[in-house]
């Protein structure tokens, strides 16, 4: 029970100036009825709370309000509940979101990379020309590397690591990080000369250099540096790159306001920030935590307040190589495969691709039209290249009817969307998966090994 025993002016001192105006409506209403309001208050120590106040007045013989009795409650922690499930259900939504148009974009993406690389084939292409089609093809990674990160940050994505040269990534990279962190900030490399291959999937390494760098830049308004560097680190008893407990190591360090040392240990907790209300979710360092653990690394964070921060990220090298690119040579034996996507542009440039290295190419716009293609079919199919998401038929159901009636059946699933590969399904065919928008070369080098490889599942 609260009474206003210090009077209307004591309580309104304790009132957070912006919700003075609620408070003022509250008391105006007390002259005719009992109220109830919800208003900020601040405390002695600058503390701000939530109160849900309810109040009725007790009124003298002439009708004046003579005293106020109310029952405040502090409903501070529940609102940050609530706060956090709306955040969290807009996340869900957005990414709802993001994914149709994730589809759609790396379609088109798939379509203009895809071209750019077949023109880039044609004799007698001149140097300018080879110039102008390696632009256009920069342009399509990236964007596909925006499409990319923006799924990345609003919807779950399963993990598919892969051999990558970190060194590598960092730099494709840069052109990003660099428009991200805007013009006053200025972005350092300093790159370890070998290249540093860790097992990992890459769009989430490319999410922790993107969480890394927006918190740092939100602690420089002023403007300031951020220095990316990486090397190699070995336990003390061992030495030399090829030790299999050597690990590669990425520095992250800028010149921002520093963290207190008494918030240090708190910095990975979810929902834990340092920031303003409304600025910033506290997500984005759990996220980095999550993911580096997820791949068997570790996290450490040196900080002084005024001198900046540092971040050092330490993960397993692995022995292998990546993905070493190069000419794929396809044997000389000819295969009839079927290409079904509801995306004209995209069937048009598989097919178009593969039909150059001499392949028999039927295509159909979705499930239905596939199935009803067979009867008129008088070769034996060997590959189905198909959508994961079709209107009519899923690809998953197309190859599961296909393969009863070609139990040699090999099926490579294509999607621009992270949570639509199938290949964790049980199934007795072999099957690959390529994420758009794919590389020409990447497409024949998978074609290659599902038809005449070894017989291990395969993911891109």
């Amino acid at each position: 029970e609260y009474f206003l025993a210090g009077g209307v002016d004591v309580f309104f001192q304790t009132v957070h100036p912006d919700d003075q105006v609620k408070v003022t409506l509250l008391f105006e209403k007390l002259k005719h009825e009992n109220a109830e309001a919800e208003f900020r208050v601040l405390r002695p120590d600058g503390d701000v709370r939530v109160v849900q106040f309810h109040a009725f007045a007790i009124h003298g013989a002439k009708g004046e309000i003579g005293r106020v009795i109310g029952f405040a409650s502090d409903v501070t922690e529940t609102r940050r509940i609530e706060e956090r499930a709306i955040g969290r259900a807009r996340l869900e939504s957005l990414g709802r979101f993001a994914g149709g148009i994730a589809h759609d974009f790396k379609n088109v993406l798939c379509v203009v990379n895809g071209y750019a690389e077949l023109l880039r084939t044609r004799p007698g292409l001149d140097r300018e020309g080879r110039e102008f089609l390696g632009q256009i093809l920069r342009a399509g990674e990236n964007g596909n590397r925006l499409a990319s990160s923006l799924l990345a940050f609003s919807r779950p994505q399963p993990n598919q690591p892969r051999a990558i040269d970190m060194n590598c990534v960092i730099r494709e990279m840069g052109a990003m990080l660099t428009g991200l962190l805007g013009s006053g900030i200025k972005l350092h490399f300093s790159l370890h000369p070998s290249r540093l291959v860790i097992l990992i999937d890459q769009a989430q390494f490319e999410q922790i250099l993107m969480n890394l760098a927006v918190n740092a830049r939100d602690t420089m308004p002023e403007g300031g540096e951020i220095t990316i560097s990486s090397g190699i680190t070995f336990p003390p008893d061992q030495s030399g790159s090829d030790s299999p407990s050597a690990s590669a190591v990425i520095t992250f360090r800028d010149t921002g306001c520093g963290i207190p040392d008494s918030l240090c240990a708190r910095i990975f907790e979810p929902y834990f920030t340092t920031k303003a209300q409304g600025h910033g979710t506290g997500l984005g360092l759990a996220t980095v935590h999550a993911i580096v653990k997820q791949n068997g690394g570790d996290i450490r964070v040196e900080s002084r307040v005024g001198s900046g921060t540092q971040f050092d990220l330490t993960f397993p090298l692995v022995e292998r190589d990546a993905d070493a690119g190069g000419q794929a040579i396809i044997p000389d034996n000819r295969i009839s495969i079927l290409v079904a996507d509801d995306d004209p542009a995209v069937r048009t440039f598989v097919r178009t691709t593969l039909e150059r290295e001499g392949h028999q190419i039927t295509e159909a716009p979705d499930g239905p039209d596939a199935i009803r293609l067979f009867d008129g079919l008088t070769s034996d199919l060997k590959i189905l290249v198909t959508d994961v998401a079709m209107p009519g038929m899923s690809g998953e159901e197309l190859a599961r009817r296909l393969f009863l009636r070609f139990p040699d059946l090999k099926v490579l699933f294509i999607s621009g969307q992270f949570d639509q590969n199938p290949l964790g399904a049980d199934r007795s065919f072999r099957s690959a998966f390529l994420r758009k928008p794919f590389r020409r070369q990447a497409l024949l080098e998978i074609i290659r090994d599902l038809a005449f490889g070894v017989p291990a599942e395969l993911s891109r």
